[in-house]
């Protein structure tokens, strides 16, 4: 019967493992990149690399009271959205929340939480820059997340489930004999 178990729990596990597939995307290596707006209103950031173009728009920006880092200017924002394009392709697109900017002497990062979609579950944007005046002169972007399991996958463990619960049923009427 502890094998019947063991191989349950097996079979449990393994399909589960399939179903924490991951959304990553990454510019590479800075090629250019653009900035508009002000740490005033709202700034969008596109950073170009050698992988993908990833641009984020912030929507309105709040001062935050306080800032973890010494000297530096810190934002909020309360929704935003990101974009990764492959060329003129889009790759993936998503709504943002609970983002942050930190402005270091043009040393900035920027921060926000994926919204839960039909693609990704749960996640997160960063991009990291420096900036001069309106110009990128260097910069780094990434989208990473946990993605939404296919269909397909449901089924497939409904059905190993399935077969598990017949094999128990089988094996107790066997020991009853």
């Amino acid at each position: 019967m502890r094998q019947v178990m063991l191989l349950a729990l097996l079979a449990l596990g393994v399909p589960t493992a399939a179903l924490a597939t991951s959304v990553n995307f990454s510019s590479g290596t800075f090629q250019t990149g653009t900035f508009t707006g002000s740490f005033t209103t709202m700034v969008e950031v596109s950073v170009v690399g050698t992988e993908n173009t990833i641009s984020i728009d912030t929507g309105k920006l709040s001062v935050s009271s306080s800032c973890p880092i010494p000297g530096a200017k810190c934002y909020s924002f309360t929704t935003g959205n990101v974009t990764v394009a492959a060329g003129t392709t889009t790759e993936f697109t998503d709504s943002l929340v609970n983002g942050f900017i930190i402005n270091h002497k043009g040393d900035v990062t920027i921060g926000a939480i994926l919204v839960p979609n039909t693609i990704v579950a749960s996640g997160s944007t960063s991009f990291h820059f420096a900036l001069q005046g309106t110009t990128l002169t260097r910069g780094a972007a990434g989208v990473q997340g946990t993605a939404v399991p296919e269909l397909g996958t449901f089924g497939l463990l409904g059905y190993g489930l399935i077969g598990l619960a017949w094999m128990t049923k089988h094996k107790l009427k066997m020991a009853h004999c």
